[in-house]
């Protein structure tokens, strides 16, 4: 995630989600989670081009888990300033 400074400010973001990881129903499904996620955080950013990649779980976990390791790679990139569901992780107990 890199800022873009050779073209305009407008921010892209794009979503993929390859064939190895499963049929078209699970593809347009973690397509369709992505987009959620990107719209939750606010996005597309200006400046950034964002690639949103689907790992073979993304379908699997709770739409909150997904959401907030999304969140924590953008602030950890610094490209979103604010946390804002940092708390709906859910605790893992020792």
């Amino acid at each position: 995630m890199l800022p873009k400074k050779e073209h305009d400010l407008n921010g892209r973001v794009a979503f993929i989600a390859g064939k190895k990881n499963g049929n078209a129903v699970w593809r347009n499904k973690a397509k369709r989670r992505m987009r959620a996620i990107c719209q939750d955080l606010k996005g597309p950013w200006s400046a950034y081009n964002i690639v949103f990649l689907a790992k073979s779980n993304i379908c699997e976990v709770s739409y909150s888990k997904v959401l907030t390791a999304s969140e924590k790679a953008l602030f950890n990139a610094g490209i979103i300033k604010d946390r804002l569901y940092e708390g709906e992780v859910s605790k893992t107990t020792n």
